[in-house]
């Protein structure tokens, strides 16, 4: 069997993708019923009996075409005032290969509705009205089958009313295009026109030959650069452009393999109506993406690079889902995960998303919005519950902007990362999910805080810089009683259910200012209420190299970053052990003498310390101090604890006025803050300088 590259049959648009699938269509049910085809390289590969003299020959001499009718439209040629060029064409042919064509037409005209029809505008736009439906139902049950496919892909009837497809607009037109009345404008001209044109169109269409001298036409959302329209192009507003009849008639020929089906999950829930891969809209993910676009949904289309046969298509097609577990991806978020969990069907290599939206005044096109290959991703589950927290409804009956913003930035960044799953999306989606919990008013606004986040979402974000180490060391602050984790001091959350919103709760400190002055506000309180309930406030799952503590020390990191990923990583379900690349410091250096013996007395110490550990219990007094950005007293207060704890063979001086001089107030306390391994700081103060 020869194979065709059809090099006019790319991916992109979707007017060439739909043009492709026409083609393997038509001649696996006219030409070659072991007709199979492919994706190669972005262009379409057609493997048949026919080669590329067979393959035009049949469609100048054999091809006939689908009758695509819409008698439920205004425009549609069966109403007083329609264009009527190409139905009135069609319908005085004597060409065998339009005899379905006709029949279909003579039927319609015959209804009794049709065959007199009032020519007011306003009777008759009652008319279409009224009689919508009838004529949807009719068209089924009295029109040939070769109408079926056109019907199936347009609408789908369900019990309360009819459902169109996304694909073909609002029922088979788009606005004031109509659809079946341009097709049979075109099949019209096809016919009409000299034979060597014609061919000349034909092999331009399936070979991406150039041709000049086309018919100017409306040419629909399906090819946006074609479009027509303001702004479209560098030049002058076009409303019609040239289009080639071969294309449009190609492309919605590839239509019909789109046809919709009802669903049910139980027998006492009411139909669902699926279209193959058509999901919710969804403003992320592509560059033009706006808070403000109206859309009809977007669709997925597959592709593969083996062959298949046309049977294998219409069963790729006709199950065309993407799954999430048990349930069906209901947005393009959805079908992003689906994609990176091979929730899709087996032999697809990739998508081509395209997103149908109004961009050319009230009319819509369908952009191409991204493509996505189909590769096991297993990091991508990890973004499930932020997924279902971000699509979490409002409880207010009109959004804020802000929560409509904040949704759109973690959107946004959940889409990239299932794209590409590594450390910096991972740490992009931290920030934009931390920006949303953290906005006013927020338990007014949704149900629920996010639900917990895998321990591996730590690893998944750690780009080798201080601050995921020190956010996720002061995430792991936990409390066993009353106290809870260090998540209650950042949301209004109930310290004993972090996963429920408790407003008049008194842990919570709102972090306004400077944000290692705000970090180091939550720190006291949190010692304030580990006195009242007579808890350890210094609990905690994991513990860094003291070293570590430098670069927060000297203002060698991104604060902002660090305050994100704080709040992100108290979202992190209890880590189970430290990752083996942090038990080495950052950098190997010792902490200034003066910061190691603050330090120490908010560290747990071993029992070997050689220090009285009851004798040392963290006080207000000397974070009040440092707070103050009285240092030096506070350092003298803690050497003090020291001698009366043992000493512990510490070198305690007496004055600390030197050493402390070039230290931030704001740095120390929040260095405090941090959880550390209390062997190695005793190591460290033990060691000679």
């Amino acid at each position: 069997m020869p194979d065709i590259l059809l090099e006019g049959c790319a991916s992109r648009p979707l007017a060439a993708y739909l043009k492709a699938l026409g083609i393997l269509r038509l001649v696996g049910e006219q030409a070659d019923a072991n007709a199979r085809g492919a994706w190669q390289n972005g262009a379409f590969l057609l493997s048949s009996s026919l080669d590329r003299q067979a393959l035009c020959d049949f469609f100048m001499e054999t091809w006939q075409p689908t009758p695509l009718v819409t008698p439920w439209n205004g425009g549609s040629g069966f109403y007083p005032g329609d264009n009527r060029e190409g139905i009135d064409a069609l319908a005085q042919s004597t060409s065998p290969r339009l005899a379905v064509y006709r029949e279909v037409i003579a039927r319609i005209r015959n209804w009794p509705e049709l065959v007199a029809p009032p020519k007011e505008k306003k009777q008759l736009d009652e008319l279409r009205k009224r009689c919508k439906e009838t004529f949807l139902q009719r068209c089924r049950a009295e029109l040939p089958e070769s109408c079926l496919p056109w019907l199936d892909a347009t609408c789908i009837l369900r019990t309360d009313k009819a459902v169109f497809a996304p694909l073909l607009g609002t029922g088979g037109n788009e606005g004031r295009l109509e659809y079946s009345s341009n097709f049979m404008r075109h099949v019209a001209k096809i016919f009409a026109c000299p034979p060597e044109e014609s061919r000349t169109w034909l092999e331009s269409a399936l070979f991406g030959l150039p041709v000049n001298g086309l018919p100017k036409s409306a040419a629909g959302q399906f090819d946006p650069g074609h479009a027509g329209g303001c702004n479209q192009d560098t030049g002058p507003y076009r409303a019609d452009v040239p289009v080639n009849p071969w294309d449009f008639l190609l492309l919605f020929e590839g239509t019909l393999l789109f046809a919709g089906s009802l669903t049910r999950r139980a027998p006492e829930d009411p139909n669902d109506v699926c279209f193959p891969f058509c999901v919710e809209g969804l403003a992320a993910g592509f560059a033009s993406s706006s808070l403000t676009d109206k859309g009809r949904g977007e669709i997925w289309m597959p592709l593969w690079s083996r062959t298949a046969s046309l049977r294998e298509v219409r069963r790729l097609l006709g199950e065309g889902r993407a799954s999430l577990g048990r349930r069906q991806a209901r947005n393009g978020l959805d079908f992003a995960r689906a994609i990176a969990s091979l929730g899709v069907e087996r032999g697809i290599d990739g998508f081509e998303r395209y997103s149908f939206l109004e961009r050319r005044g009230q009319s819509y096109v369908a952009l191409p919005s991204g493509s996505l290959s189909v590769q096991y991703q297993p990091q991508v589950a990890l973004l499930d519950p932020v997924a279902r927290w971000v699509q979490q409804r409002c409880r207010q009956k009109e959004e804020p902007n802000s929560l409509t913003a904040a949704r759109r930035r973690l959107t946004a960044a959940v889409f990239a990362c299932t794209r590409t799953p590594d450390a910096p999306r991972f740490v992009a989606v931290s920030r934009a999910l931390a920006r949303m919990d953290a906005l006013p008013g927020l338990p007014g606004l949704l149900a629920a805080p996010c639900t917990p986040l895998s321990p591996d979402w730590i690893s998944a974000c750690d780009d080798g810089g201080p601050e995921v180490r020190l956010a996720a060391a002061l995430a792991s602050l936990r409390g066993s009683g009353k106290l809870g984790p260090f998540r209650a001091h950042l949301s209004p959350v109930a310290p004993h259910a972090l996963y429920r919103w408790e407003d008049t709760s008194d842990h919570h400190v709102p972090w306004r200012g400077e944000t290692l002055e705000g970090l180091g506000r939550m720190f006291l309180r949190r010692l304030v209420l580990a006195q009242r309930y007579g808890e350890d406030p210094l609990r905690a799952d994991l513990r860094l190299s003291p070293a570590d503590l430098l670069p927060l020390l000297d203002g060698r990191l991104d604060v902002e970053l660090l305050r994100d990923l704080l709040r992100a990583f108290s979202l992190v379900g209890r880590p189970q052990r430290l990752p083996e690349a942090w038990c080495a410091p950052l950098r190997q250096t010792r902490l200034p003498h003066a910061v190691a013996l603050l330090k120490l007395l908010y560290t747990p110490l071993p029992q070997d310390a050689g220090l009285d550990r009851e004798r040392l219990r963290p006080e207000q007094r000397i974070l009040r101090l440092v707070q103050a950005g009285r240092l030096a007293e506070a350092c003298a207060l803690a050497a003090q604890r020291l001698r009366i704890a043992g000493g512990g063979g510490l070198y305690l001086p007496t004055s600390f006025a030197e050493s402390v001089r070039a230290l931030s107030p704001a740095a120390v306390l929040a260095c405090l803050a941090v959880p550390v391994d209390g062997r190695a700081l005793l190591h460290q103060l033990r060691q000679p300088s």
